[in-house]
């Protein structure tokens, strides 16, 4: 018999909800092993202090791989990560997707404009956008 699972409602500006996105995206590259990628969005991603050299990139390959039990060059797949990981990746995705066609009502010809596929035991996650405007409060009401 499953538990029947509590639901949370969380309310976040387009920065914020694109901060989640980066996380949920760099903890499911951790678990899958792809270091190479990581180091390539850090460098051309983000603001980086310095010139990443080929020496830390390597560093970083190497290490992360025996980090998460992988040999040099190996890769998982998403379905091959724990449960935990395989979540968040869903919940990645489902933002990648609101954020993308928000961002381009149009469409694209990338995977961030398809259907999230899910992944993880958990039911994809729900996003929309909220109308600007103050938001509803949502809270439960205490029965007496």
């Amino acid at each position: 018999m499953t538990k029947k699972q509590r639901k949370y409602q969380v309310t976040l500006t387009e920065t914020q909800l694109d901060a989640v996105q980066r996380g949920l995206e760099f903890y499911s590259r951790i678990a899958m092993g792809q270091f190479r990628e990581i180091s390539d969005k850090w460098m051309y991603g983000f603001d980086w202090p310095h010139e990443q050299t080929d020496y830390e990139r390597e560093t970083l390959h190497r290490l992360g791989h025996k980090f998460v039990d992988l040999p040099p060059n190996a890769y998982r797949g998403i379905a091959q990560c724990p449960d935990v990981v395989c979540t968040a990746h869903d919940v990645y995705q489902v933002i990648r997707h609101r954020l993308s066609w928000d961002h381009e009502p149009k469409g694209g010809h990338t995977v961030n404009f398809n259907e999230p596929l899910k992944c993880g035991p958990q039911p994809l996650c729900k996003i929309r956008l909220q109308p600007f405007g103050r938001p509803k409060r949502v809270d439960k009401k205490v029965k007496k």
